[in-house]
Order: C-alpha cells, then structure tokens, then sequence
C-alpha cells in the first residue's frame, strides 16, 4: 500500500487561485470561500474543472484595447435575459442594479456595447473614455437634428380652415 501525500494543492484558475486540500477517497476538496462550491474530485475531474473554469473566464475576459466598468440600473436577472455573455460580465451590485465589465478594440464598438444593454448607466472605471462617449453623443445628436430639419422640410403643408 503506497502513502498519499496530505499536502495541499493550489488550482491555478485565471487570475485566481483556488485551494483545495485532498478529500475523501483520494479526491480533493475545494477550501470555503473558492470560486466554485466545495465538491469532491479525483485528480483528473480537478484538472478538468481548474481548465473548465480558465477557459470560461478567458473567452469572457479578453484583453480588449478598451475596458470598462459601468453601473447598470437593472438587477442582473433582469439585464442578463437581454445582455449577452459575450457582451461582458455581469455582477450584482444590490437589488436595483448591477455591473458590467466589458471591452472592445475600438471606442465606438465599447459605445455601442453599453448603448445595447438597454438600460441607464453610469461609468465606474474607464474615465478616460469620457471624452470620445461625448464626441459620439455630439455625432449622434447632430445627425438627429439634422434628419429632424430634413423630415420639416419634406412635411406635406397643412390647411388650416376656419
């Protein structure tokens, strides 16, 4: 019969690490507190769910050009029917809001990607996108009006009869 060693192994997941001690019948035992539940797993089921949980967090945490936070006013049950998890992660905040991290390779795609959500926000990281989000609001509203003085031009004249 061959002795098992009782030291604790670390799961390296992301950016996080993971402790878990060796569990009954040979598996290991997640520590309280980790990412992911406590559960019992043998060597290779560990593998498989540290690599799992990389993988996940990797396709949704890709290193965007642009990153930002922002506050969103909606619980994440509600947001996250209509945001899609490739859009960023949703966090809850408390009962009225949540939080979304998110990035893209270009401003006007990171814009686009909060506008899509759908709901009121404000930025918590990321200031220095302020700046280009006010320029594109200009655009957005300069081609609004313009298209507003086009649709009064266009209008058929009305009779007023007394």
């Amino acid at each position: 019969m061959r002795a098992r060693s009782v030291a604790t192994s670390i799961v390296c997941v992301s950016w996080d690490a993971v402790e878990a001690s060796p569990g009954l019948g040979g598996g290991y035992q997640l520590k309280a507190g980790s990412s992911l539940p406590p559960v019992l797993l043998d060597d290779e089921e560990a593998v498989t769910v540290a690599v799992a949980a990389y993988v996940s967090r990797s396709i949704r945490q890709v290193p965007y050009r642009y990153r930002m936070r922002i506050k969103l006013k909606g619980s994440v049950a509600e947001l996250a029917k209509r945001i899609p998890s490739w859009c960023g992660v949703l966090e809850v905040l408390d009962e009225e809001s949540c939080t979304l991290s998110t990035g893209a390779d270009s401003i006007e795609a990171l814009a686009a990607q909060v506008v899509l959500t759908g709901a009121d926000f404000d930025i918590l990281e990321a200031p220095e996108c302020v700046a280009e989000f006010r320029e594109i609001a200009a655009r957005l509203e300069r081609a609004t009006r313009v298209t507003m003085l086009r649709v009064d031009l266009n209008a058929e004249p009305t009779s007023t009869s007394r």
